[in-house]
C-alpha cells in the first residue's frame, strides 16, 4: 500500500511490487490545530489490506486512525509489517516514576487484534505485552559481505542471540563484549582472542554509534586486523555518520528500514524482498 508516511514511500513501493499487489491511496492531512486525518481513496469492501508502517515517535496515532479507516470501508486488515518499532528502548522503568513507553505502544497494537510482524525489535521484554511473528533482516546484510573468514562478536550480552544467529549462517566462531553505559558515555571491556581476525560487529541498532565505535576499538587493541559492521536499523542520529566515517570500523552495512543514504563507509542494502 502507498505509505501513509513520507519516510517511508520507497520501501513500500518496493514492497508491493515485490508482493505483486495493488497499493492503496492514502490521504493524509495535518489540520491547523494539529489534528491528523486519514482517508481510504480506494475501495477496500472485502479486500484484504496489508499494512507496512515503522512505529516512529511521529505516527503512531496515523497507523491507528488506518486501521479504523480500513475497517469502516469494510476491508480486512490481515497484518501489519512493522520493519522499525520504534520506543523498543524503552522496555523497563530504569528510574522511578518512568512510562514504559514500549509497553504502552505494544499494548496498543495488540488492542487492535491484529497480527504484528516486527522486524529485529530492540528488547525481547516487549514480548510478553504483544506476541511478535519476530524476523530479522541480519541474515539478508550477513549475505552481502565479502567472502572473508570472520569472527563474529556481540557488543553487549543482550545482542547474543543476534550474533549466534549470524554466526552460524557464516560458520563463525562467536564472542561477546562487555558494556558498560554511564549516561550518554559507554565503556566496552573485552577478553577475547581475535589477533589477525576479521571482526564482524552485530547490533540491531546504529543511534549515536557509540556502542560500535568502542567495541570495534577493543577489538583492534587486541590485534584484530579489520573490523566490519552490520546492523539492522542505522538511525545515524547527530554527528554519528562523522564520527563512524573517523572510527577503525572499515564498513558498515545497514538495512533500508529506515531512510538512509548510503556513503562513505556505510551501505544500504533493500530489505524489500524480506518483508513481502
Amino acid at each position: 500500500m502507498r505509505a501513509p508516511y513520507p519516510a517511508m514511500n520507497y520501501l513500500l513501493s518496493e514492497s508491493a511490487h515485490h508482493f505483486s499487489l495493488p497499493s492503496m491511496k492514502v490521504e493524509k492531512k495535518t489540520f491547523a490545530d494539529g489534528e491528523v486525518y486519514i482517508r481510504i481513496l480506494d475501495d477496500v469492501k472485502n479486500k484484504d489490506v496489508t499494512i507496512i508502517s515503522n512505529i516512529l515517535a511521529s505516527n503512531i496515532l496515523e497507523l491507528l486512525l488506518l486501521v479504523d479507516a480500513v475497517r469502516r470501508a469494510e476491508g480486512t486488515v490481515v497484518r501489519i509489517i512493522i520493519p522499525y518499532l520504534g520506543y523498543a528502548r524503552q522496555d523497563k522503568v530504569f528510574l522511578p516514576g518512568e512510562a514504559v513507553s514500549g509497553a504502552v505502544i505494544c499494548s496498543l497494537l495488540r488492542q487492535l487484534n491484529i497480527p504484528v510482524i516486527a522486524y529485529d525489535v530492540h528488547s525481547s521484554e516487549l514480548f510478553q505485552y504483544l506476541p511478535f511473528d519476530h524476523k530479522s533482516v541480519l541474515p539478508c546484510l550477513a549475505k552481502q559481505l565479502p567472502k572473508k573468514k570472520y569472527v563474529v562478536i556481540s557488543p553487549d550480552k543482550g545482542g547474543v542471540e543476534r550474533a549466534r544467529m549470524v554466526a552460524t549462517l557464516l560458520n563463525a566462531p562467536m564472542q561477546v563484549m562487555e558494556k558498560q553505559r554511564k549516561g550518554y558515555s559507554v565503556s566496552i571491556t573485552f577478553t577475547g582472542n581475535v589477533r589477525g581476525a576479521t571482526v564482524l560487529l552485530i547490533d540491531d541498532m546504529i543511534s549515536g554509534g557509540a556502542t560500535l565505535i568502542e567495541a570495534a576499538k577493543a577489538a583492534l587493541s587486541h590485534g584484530a586486523k579489520e573490523v566490519i559492521a552490520i546492523a539492522a536499523h542505522g538511525l545515524f542520529l547527530g554527528d554519528a555518520r562523522k564520527k563512524l566515517e573517523e572510527s577503525g570500523i572499515s564498513k558498515i552495512i545497514v538495512a533500508n528500514t529506515l531512510p538512509v543514504k548510503a556513503g562513505g563507509k556505510i551501505g544500504v542494502v533493500d530489505v524489500s524482498k524480506e518483508l513481502s
